[in-house]
């Protein structure tokens, strides 16, 4: 179901936990949103849902934003959280190379996520302003970083140059117990240290490239 609301376009994609045949949908200049919609669950004995925890997809914060195994060679050896953590994005993000004028981004199909993050995403939403900025919000649902209730996850890029960010929102100020986890080390190339960057005011941690 597609609806137009002004100059933004939500794009309704298949319900479920199983998404198949769905059309990948591009940006442009516009806002698409795919909404995983919750399935009909029976309560067990009264207890909640057990909540996932999404720490290997998301650790690569915690490690320096990637940087812990890989500084001592520089840099340019991706640690195995980077590793894991840019599976988990490429699983949403769709990058497009061939188009006839540009790079286009794109949201894919909900069935193309790992089933274990699938069941702790609510809602994703892409959107691209006038100067090609790129901005996917991840949306989480009953989840969880070392038991640390999660809110949403921003991946921010601005294509062919330096302008990036990623941040990480928490439910909770309780997040800033996790401060002695999240390991910062000195880079040569970077000529200062690499580490996520905590935000008490918006409980956020952001790893940031534009340096």
């Amino acid at each position: 179901m597609i609806s137009y609301n002004k100059n933004i376009l939500l794009l309704t994609l298949c319900a479920g936990f199983i998404v198949s045949g769905c059309t990948e949908q591009k940006a442009n200049s516009a806002a698409v949103s795919a909404k995983v919609d919750s399935a009909p669950t029976q309560l067990i004995s009264n207890h909640e849902q057990p909540k996932q925890e999404l720490l290997q997809a998301l650790r690569f914060f915690e490690d320096s934003c990637g940087f812990v195994d890989g500084a001592k060679n520089n840099g340019f050896d991706a640690s195995p959280s980077e590793k894991d953590f840019d599976a988990f994005k490429s699983s949403f993000i769709g990058h497009d190379s061939n188009a006839a004028f540009e790079d286009q981004y794109y949201l894919k199909p909900l069935s193309s996520i790992p089933k274990q993050y699938r069941k702790a995403i609510d809602d994703i939403q892409i959107e691209q302003d006038e100067e090609g900025s790129m901005r996917y919000s991840v949306y989480f649902k009953n989840s969880t970083y070392r038991d640390h209730d999660l809110d949403k996850l921003v991946i921010f890029f601005k294509p062919e140059t330096d302008y990036a960010y990623d941040t990480l929102y928490f439910k909770n100020k309780n997040f800033v117990d996790l401060k002695p986890s999240f390991k910062q080390v000195y880079v040569d190339w970077l000529g200062g240290y690499s580490g996520a960057v905590f935000n008490l005011e918006n409980n956020s941690v952001t790893c940031d490239y534009s340096r």
